[in-house]
């Protein structure tokens, strides 16, 4: 982990209990096939929840006589196509596939986040949820961390076999 020291970044090797836990959710726009905004490629990144699981930042760095400790770093483009990950063999045409597969730079096509946030918080330990929303195709939203209010994102994954479209007309959905 990387710590700052009387204003210069150190790597601090430190074993898992003594290290910051933290998880970093990106927050990003809608998916542009659904708000219909100009997109020519990537994803862009307008927040981050971070929800830190045990001890807070300030008591690590102080276990480590630094000034702060600073989270992992990694791109939000190698964070979408994790979020965009479903059963593949339900679908006709998968719109995120290639993106997951690194094939194109369109990720923030596909995968995006709500203006508001739908799940409900609930106590129980890493989740993740889904709600199949009717579009142009299967949209899921999917809230990762239910106890902390962790950050929803809404993935259009593609259009469903017909077989999956007649299971959800006779649950009285769309799809």
């Amino acid at each position: 982990m990387f710590v700052e020291r009387e204003r210069r970044i150190e790597r601090v090797h430190a074993v898992w209990q003594d290290q910051w836990k933290v998880i970093q959710l990106p927050i990003f726009p809608l998916p542009a096939s659904i708000d219909g905004r100009p997109y020519s490629s990537g994803i862009e990144c307008t927040s981050m929840d971070v929800v830190e699981l045990g001890e807070r930042g300030e008591e690590i760095a102080r276990r480590h006589d630094a000034d702060k400790v600073f989270p992992p770093k990694y791109s939000a483009e190698d964070f979408a196509p994790f979020v965009a990950r479903y059963d593949l063999n339900a679908f006709e045409a998968v719109y995120v596939l290639p993106a997951i597969l690194g094939e194109s730079g369109d990720i923030g096509r596909w995968v995006g986040c709500p203006d508001r946030r739908e799940f409900p918080v609930r106590q129980c330990n890493i989740s993740v949820g889904f709600k199949i929303i009717p579009v142009d195709g299967l949209v899921v939203r999917i809230k990762l961390f239910h106890q902390f209010d962790g950050a929803e994102y809404v993935v259009v994954a593609g259009r469903v076999k017909e077989l999956y479209r007649n299971y959800f007309h006779a649950r009285g959905e769309q799809g």
